[in-house]
């Protein structure tokens, strides 16, 4: 199923369109993401005004028996939309719910001419984004092993969190510890950074999380230490790598 959209203008081409570097800004141009091939591996960043949040991080996935998509990658097209509506919700601290965001999608491929979509939604309070793997010849079946999504936080911050994959599940009392100290934690995962950057509100406070899986395994966040400095990436839960896929859409 589709995301459904009001409008977009969509550039294509023949062979593979590139740009140093795709930007995409929140509809009240505070956030903004910059989208970019480096040495054919698609890496992302997220900034506050002049504020880094997320730092160059990385995106693709790795798969049983087949070449990985996080390498030798092309940008085939790109596509942008502005979308604002209002959609009523059953229940919750408001009945009507503003949906006011900007879209832009990136369809990659890579040299085995296997698709990859990466779909990106920026609002004025966050970020969300989600992979597609269309059906298509050069992927038909497969087993996806490693999802190569990363957050490369830009600074030092303390989280908010509960320990997964331990005995009691979701029936933990919740921590406060520096992300460098989590070993793997149920998401959303708070965080606050200790540079003051999330403290000016609540609202301003960062928060990972995974939603609208289809076809697709539960994760955990995992935090390590990058070259560029202290990440977070997912770990599956509950994945059955011997059932193969046929498509997948989801978001992050």
């Amino acid at each position: 199923m589709k995301a459904q959209i009001l409008a977009a203008l969509t550039i294509l081409a023949g062979s593979s369109v590139w740009a140093e570097s795709i930007r995409l800004e929140s509809p009240d141009q505070r956030l903004a993401l910059e989208l970019e091939l480096v040495d054919g591996t698609a890496q992302y960043s997220l900034s506050l005004g002049q504020h880094p949040i997320i730092a160059p991080s990385r995106l693709g996935f790795q798969f049983r028996d087949a070449p990985p998509m996080d390498r030798g990658l092309s940008v085939k097209s790109i596509s942008r939309l502005e979308h604002d509506e209002h959609w009523k919700q059953p229940w919750g601290e408001c009945e009507w719910v503003r949906d006011l965001h900007n879209e832009l999608r990136v369809e990659l491929r890579d040299t085995k001419a296997r698709r990859l979509i990466l779909v990106f939604r920026m609002f004025n309070d966050g970020l969300g984004f989600r992979y597609e793997l269309p059906e298509q010849k050069s992927l038909a079946d497969f087993a996806i092993m490693n999802e190569v999504t990363e957050f490369n936080l830009a600074h030092d911050a303390m989280a908010w969190w509960i320990p997964a994959m331990d005995a009691e599940r979701y029936e933990y009392l919740y921590r406060l510890n520096p992300v460098n100290d989590i070993a793997m934690a149920h998401t959303p995962l708070t965080l606050e950074s200790e540079s003051g950057l999330f403290r000016v509100s609540c609202e301003q406070r960062a928060m990972i999380h995974r939603l609208r899986l289809f076809t697709f395994a539960p994760s955990a966040a995992c935090s390590g230490v990058h070259p560029g400095g202290l990440f977070v990436c997912f770990r599956w839960q509950e994945l059955c790598p011997l059932c193969p896929l046929t498509r997948c859409y989801y978001y992050r």
